[in-house]
C-alpha cells in the first residue's frame, strides 16, 4: 500500500496531477496513451508506467505536460 501511494506521488510530482487526473485530462481531449506512444516511438506500457508512477521518464513526462496543456495535439 505505501509503495503503490509512493508511485502515485511521484508521478503528482513530476506532473503536478494524480494518475487519474493525467487520463480524465488525455480524455478529455481525445487522446489515447497509443498516440502519446507513437508520437514519441515508445510503447504504449512504457507511457501506461509512467501515467501510473512506475518509472521515470523526462520525455514521456515533458511531452504529457504538453499535451495536456493543449500545447501540442498528439
Amino acid at each position: 500500500m505505501k509503495q503503490a501511494r509512493a508511485r502515485e506521488n511521484r508521478a503528482a510530482a513530476a506532473l503536478g496531477m494524480s494518475p487519474v487526473d493525467i487520463k480524465v485530462g488525455l480524455l478529455r481531449r481525445g487522446i489515447t496513451q497509443k498516440q502519446i506512444a507513437d508520437a514519441l516511438g515508445v510503447t504504449k506500457v512504457t507511457v501506461n508506467q509512467v501515467v501510473n508512477g512506475k518509472i521515470r521518464s523526462r520525455r514521456v513526462e515533458d511531452y504529457l505536460k504538453r499535451v495536456l496543456i493543449g500545447e501540442v495535439a498528439a
